[in-house]
């Protein structure tokens, strides 16, 4: 053991260069592939943290003809659904676009304000998702001013003291709710990130809001718990057999498919309308990091053992001297896998050190993934196994190799590699640069592709817009005693509200309408009079909004050029509204 461990440290001291550049080469490599692997494991294990997961699907209502579908339907649906087989033993809907509230506890000087999401639901969510209460009981779903709230917010919101009972007030109407407080009920331990539900407030949907004729809207996602994962097949062949689809605003040849829990995130899908409020994923985006991080993995071990075969002429007359000296091959052999391994198990130590670093840093938020070690022992664990096996298939040849020459060369000082070692270092030469070549077009065409995404034209003012959320009450009640106060500012040009955040969402409302019998949908933004002006949005064609139109009776609709050609692309349109969730205005200089 002592000889092993005098000439695994007598490597660093002779060799130093060579070492560095060999560990830093292994730590980057063994660091890029824990990361990709725990953004893979990530994306491998959604929405498996659910103990019923296998038995949870979610309602799809497709088009036969137009080979799309949507999972955003009317509110009367899920309650025909939910009740039409015996083999579905709970069913819950959701609200699918979360808003952020701003909420309130305490009084006068010790009051507190928070900006959280509510997301409404049926009391039967916290059955068909399995959650786990650290406080209270989720039954209180039952009382519809009674709220759930997440382990994470309670510590945020009461520092450590019971969360129970503790009254909370919403600024804003949260939609499908009739009253602005709520008492906490229960206190729900947080999910992963990687689920389909987010760490939200959960409170029951009103019985106001449950209307059984509400066939022309599309405002809900359904969940189902069902018997058993082989009972899908039944329950949708009995639906689509007695449904009566046509009850359905806008549906011709809709059917029911039901997607499993764990498939969805897979799905890569996108609605009748052109958007999602699922969290999605490209399986291949997935395949594809796996195999690069595998790539990655080989060329750091080719190169390693290009490097151990390079410095074959420095070492072998130490080799053949201990060969002379009477140490048999076997133990020689032994002892430099062993330097091997031991190699790239300082290496992998050291990538450990760094992806620590860079969490820490918070240097990686683009990766979805939480990269924290404690959170993925699983993968950490696997991965120093793999650098093991990397250090002692990657030492193998340089072994044996080193060891196959005849002391006598300790005499001659003759080392060149023979005609076989030198086309096999030009094979793993050749195909080191193969691959790294092959991964570098890879990223410089990623790399082009977000810059295309950074500065493409989109049509308005991207530099000189500032954005802040407000409550309904200050947007509507104030809106004017908040404009005249903002525009007191000279750096401050126009003022604009919108509903939602102008390219900073994924979906939008949407509409249907029908011209001279041909129907368009697309999305639908309300904003107010001043809102092209403030964003920079030309107009081709017509005029502008006026503050008179908000007074009056009617729609007025500004239609981009796409779907003013009645196109049947989905596109997004604009209409007049009196109040927001959202206010911009524009500054004549960029700001940070």
């Amino acid at each position: 053991m002592k000889t092993l461990v005098r000439n695994f440290l007598g490597m660093f001291r002779r060799f130093q260069m060579a070492m560095f550049l060999n560990v830093a080469g292994l730590s980057v490599a063994f660091a890029a592939f824990l990361i990709l692997m725990m953004q893979v494991r990530y994306d491998y294990g959604f929405d498996r943290c659910h103990p019923k997961a296998d038995r949870i699907f979610l309602a799809e209502l497709c088009d036969s003809v137009m080979a799309d579908g949507r999972v955003i339907y009317p509110g009367a649906f899920p309650d025909v659904l939910i009740a039409s087989s015996p083999h579905i033993e709970a069913g819950t809907l959701i609200t699918p676009y979360d808003k952020r509230y701003y909420l309130t506890i305490g009084d006068g000087n010790d009051q507190k304000g928070f900006r959280e999401r509510v997301t409404t639901c049926l009391p039967d969510i916290v059955n068909i998702f399995g959650f786990t209460f650290v406080e209270g009981d989720g039954s209180c779903l039952q009382d519809p001013e009674k709220a759930i709230i997440p382990e994470s917010l309670a510590r945020r919101m009461f520092a450590g003291e019971p969360a129970v009972g503790r009254q909370i007030h919403s600024h804003d109407w949260v939609w499908t709710k009739t009253v602005k407080n709520m008492t906490v009920g229960a206190v729900y331990r947080d999910f992963p990130e990687n689920t389909q539900l987010s760490n939200n407030i959960y409170m029951a949907i009103d019985a106001s809001f449950r209307k059984p004729t509400e066939w022309g809207g599309s405002n809900w996602l359904c969940y189902l718990l069902l018997d058993s994962p082989e009972s899908a097949a039944a329950v949708e062949d009995n639906f689509n057999r007695t449904f009566d689809y046509s009850q359905i605003w806008g549906a011709d040849h809709l059917h029911l498919h039901l997607i499993p829990l764990g498939d969805i995130h897979y799905m890569n899908m996108q609605d009748v309308w052109g958007a999602s409020p699922l969290k999605t994923q490209n399986p291949d985006t997935v395949r594809l990091l796996f195999f690069i991080g595998w790539l990655i993995l080989l060329i750091a071990a080719v190169n390693y053992m290009n490097f151990s075969t390079a410095l074959t002429p420095m070492r072998i007359r130490s080799i053949n001297t201990q060969k002379v000296l009477g140490s048999p091959a076997g133990a020689l052999r032994l002892s430099l896998l062993v330097e091997a391994a031991g190699i790239c198990l300082v290496a992998y130590v050291l990538a450990l050190v760094w992806i620590y670093l860079l969490n820490r840093g918070q240097l990686l938020s683009f990766v979805e993934a939480d990269i924290s070690l404690l959170s993925n022992l699983s993968v950490v664990t696997a991965t120093g196994a793999i650098a093991l096996l990397v250090g002692v298939l990657a030492g193998v040849y340089p072994a044996y190799y080193i060891t196959s020459f005849p002391p006598a060369l300790v005499l001659k000082g003759s080392f060149g590699l023979s005609p076989a070692g030198k086309r096999l270092r030009t094979a793993l030469i050749g195909l080191q640069y193969v691959v790294s070549i092959a991964l570098i077009v890879g990223a410089c065409i990623i790399q082009l592709q977000n810059y295309f995404m950074r500065h493409y034209n989109l049509g308005f003012d991207c530099d000189r817009i500032v954005i802040a959320e407000l409550s309904n009450e200050m947007s509507g009640k104030h809106r004017d005693a908040y404009v005249d106060q903002l525009m007191k500012y000279p750096e401050i040009e126009n003022v604009a509200f919108a509903f939602q955040k102008f390219g900073g969402e994924d979906s939008y409302s949407t509409y249907e309408f029908s011209c001279k019998e041909e129907t368009f949908n697309g999305f639908l933004l309300n904003v107010s009079p001043s809102f092209l002006d403030v964003m920079g949005i030309r107009l081709t064609e017509g005029d502008n909004f006026s503050r008179t139109d908000e007074r009056d009776s009617l729609n007025h609709f500004v239609f981009n050029e796409t779907r003013a050609g009645r196109t049947t692309s989905t596109s997004v349109t604009w209409s007049i509204w009196a109040g927001g969730l959202a206010a911009s205005w524009a500054l004549p200089m960029m700001c940070c």
